[in-house]
């Protein structure tokens, strides 16, 4: 390669934890303006019509990220994927067809399909985060070769 790997590795790792920010302040944001009268209450309700307008074209736009992320990680620059990793990728791979598919044919029901498959990798991300940073969670047998979680 031209020397661009630690530049695009930490561009993707900025880009998950911003986004992890972000949506943990949404939904720490959500659940008080659900408890309390917050000052910025109509800018918030604007971005959720915002959302709910364009979750098709948000959910792409983030599935082709972290599939090509992913994809480049594994077979640019060899990084093996550990067990966890694979289970997460089996469950994220599907959404890019399943949001493309449904912004090509003007789908609005793709939720139907594809928060089942979100859900489940999302469980199996907090576990696979829980397990780096408490190591008293981690088992022998989390890698399918040497990977280690």
């Amino acid at each position: 390669m031209l020397g661009l790997e630690e530049p695009l590795v930490a561009f993707l790792a900025t880009g998950t934890l911003l986004t992890e920010i972000a949506i943990l302040a949404y939904v720490l944001v959500a659940a008080g303006q659900r408890f309390f009268d917050l000052p910025f209450s109509d800018k918030f309700e604007e971005f959720q019509s915002f959302i709910d307008r364009r979750y098709r074209e948000i959910g792409f736009g983030f599935t082709l990220l972290a599939t090509s992320g992913s994809l480049y990680l594994s077979n640019f620059l060899c990084w093996e994927p550990c067990r966890l990793c694979w289970y997460q990728r089996i469950l994220m791979y599907p959404l890019v067809v399943l949001f493309g598919m449904s912004l090509f044919l003007d789908n609005d029901d793709v939720a139907d399909y594809t928060l089942p498959l979100s859900l489940t990798g999302l469980a199996i991300a907090v576990y696979h985060y829980m397990i780096q940073f408490l190591p008293a969670l981690q088992s022998k047998g989390c890698s399918i070769t040497s990977v280690s979680c």
